[in-house]
């Protein structure tokens, strides 16, 4: 919620994890560290990515026909539908 507070944006997203924690057959959004979501338009989407990037996840793959965003890293063809943005390390203050 804060993520779509601070951007304003509309986001769709595939998921982090079950309500349980785990995230077959995923080995990497285990306890919600990643998530994905649908692409925006090549400007909204730059803005999600430096959000989430601010925020404290260290690793967003993008897929291998996508525009190379600022903090993204190419995810290959498993990505062309949905950025997926973890390695979570929060970056905030309470």
């Amino acid at each position: 919620m804060a993520l779509v507070e601070k951007t304003g944006l509309t986001l769709k997203s595939g998921g982090a994890c079950e309500k349980d924690g785990t995230c077959n057959p995923s080995v990497s959004h285990i306890n919600g560290q990643s998530i994905d979501t649908s692409y925006l338009n090549d400007t909204d989407e730059q803005k999600f990515i430096n959000a989430m990037h601010d925020y404290g996840f260290d690793t967003q793959l993008r897929g291998k026909e996508k525009k190379e965003f600022t903090h993204t890293d190419d995810g290959g063809k498993f990505h062309n539908n949905h950025l997926h943005s973890g390695k979570l390390n929060p970056n905030y203050k309470n």
